[in-house]
């Protein structure tokens, strides 16, 4: 019986400390959250008072300065606004600035006739054209020529200027791959005539002769090959060979057209 009794009692002592360690515990959580919801509730304030305070800052300072412009005062801000239009200018300048400076395009030496520039001396080409003569040559080269040159009309300059075409025609002539020794040219008629081998280039008479017969012989001529033929040849008594192209003087280059100039 008194083993009963005293085994009730420290199961009634257990649930009455079971019940005080849980009161307890809940009484501690409540007064947590309680703490951290008050201090919560008093930052809010805070901010709210902080941000009215800033506001009302910030509008005192705006009318301030409102006050003390005048009409027709202009106010600059010490923050500049840099709208995306700056910020493209701003790119461009800088990109400009980054780019590297053109060379400047190199003097390129030039006819004095209206030509144009100076075509390249190719490598084997026969001769000094004209345009590399030096100061001195040309000098000399005026005194030999004056009378010669005077008789024909033309003065110096003129000389210079036909050299000039006869030089840029044999060049082209030259690239083109003709075989050619010089280039003459005729006064009258402004054509130029390339000595190539076995060519000639001739004017033609005519004699009638006692018997009726119409004989063509050759009354000028131009090319080294002529030095080939033989005089009944050249008198029309004999064929000219086979071998020796005979073209007129009509043939002969017009430098202008060939090398499409304007006179």
């Amino acid at each position: 019986m008194l083993r009963e009794l005293l085994s009730s009692r420290l199961i009634l002592a257990g649930f009455f400390i079971l019940f005080v360690v849980a009161g307890a515990c809940w009484f501690y959580s409540w007064h947590v959250q309680r703490t951290i919801d008050t201090e919560l509730a008093i930052d809010m304030e805070l901010a709210k008072t902080d941000a009215l305070l800033h506001s009302g800052k910030n509008d005192d300072e705006t009318r301030d300065a409102q006050d003390t412009l005048e009409p027709g005062d202009t106010q600059m801000s010490d923050t500049t606004v840099v709208t995306p239009t700056d910020n493209v200018s701003e790119m461009l300048d800088t990109a400009d600035m980054s780019l590297p400076e053109e060379a400047p395009a190199e003097d390129v030496p030039v006819s004095p006739f209206g030509f144009g520039p100076y075509p390249e001396v190719p490598e084997g080409f026969y001769g000094e054209p004209s345009w590399l003569w030096s100061d001195e040559f040309k000098a000399q080269l005026e005194k030999t020529l004056s009378s010669g040159l005077k008789s024909r009309g033309l003065t110096f300059t003129d000389h210079l200027r036909i050299s000039e075409l006869q030089d840029r025609v044999g060049i082209k002539l030259f690239n083109e791959g003709v075989d050619f020794a010089g280039i003459t040219s005729i006064d009258q008629n402004g054509l130029f005539y390339p000595d190539e081998p076995n060519v000639i280039y001739v004017a033609w008479q005519e004699v009638t002769e006692k018997n009726g017969e119409v004989r063509h012989y050759i009354s000028a001529a131009l090319g080294s090959s002529m030095s080939e033929l033989s005089i009944p040849e050249r008198m029309g008594y004999d064929p000219i060979p086979d071998w020796i192209e005979v073209r007129s003087y009509a043939d002969g280059i017009d430098p202008y057209e060939y090398l499409g100039l304007n006179r």
